[in-house]
């Protein structure tokens, strides 16, 4: 799921950090990576970030296999006291029932990001021939946790 305020924050700070193009392209994974099979949410999170970013860099370079990019990724979930992670709710009762599990608590709320460096393509062979390889992507992925008291 697309974040409004996401791509809100990033029309605001590109030009900070000295990017002159970009393009904001939500990706389409399905989020149903296994949660038990991470030690921690925020290891889900950056999980859950990398695969985003590969669905993305994946799109980008089936429709430009030349391309440069850097594709920024992120996934937030709410680790629960009990150990449980949280995502975005399905809707309102959902988002209540979240809010009820997590009332007296002390949860993590852990922010995972990746980013993905396409560097150009390269012409193979010898001779001018026109064809080229993509270069492997290089994937970078952090986390970043904070705990919240929900009174």
């Amino acid at each position: 799921m697309h974040a409004p305020r996401h791509h809100a924050s990033v029309h605001t700070t590109h030009t900070q950090v000295g990017l002159r193009h970009f393009e904001v392209l939500p990706s389409t994974f399905e989020e149903t990576l296994d949660k038990g099979a991470f030690p921690t949410g925020a290891a889900y999170a950056v999980a859950t970030a990398r695969a985003k970013a590969a669905q993305v860099a994946a799109c980008v370079r089936a429709g430009d296999s030349t391309r440069q990019a850097l594709i920024l990724a992120a996934d937030t979930v709410v680790q629960a006291a009990d150990g449980s992670i949280l995502e975005k709710p399905d809707g309102e009762g959902d988002a209540a029932r979240m809010l009820a599990s997590l009332a007296g608590t002390t949860h993590a709320v852990h922010t995972g990001v990746s980013l993905v460096v396409l560097p150009a393509a390269v012409a193979a062979g010898d001779g001018g021939e026109e064809a080229t390889t993509a270069p492997r992507a290089t994937f970078v992925g952090f986390s970043e946790t904070t705990a919240v008291t929900f009174a």
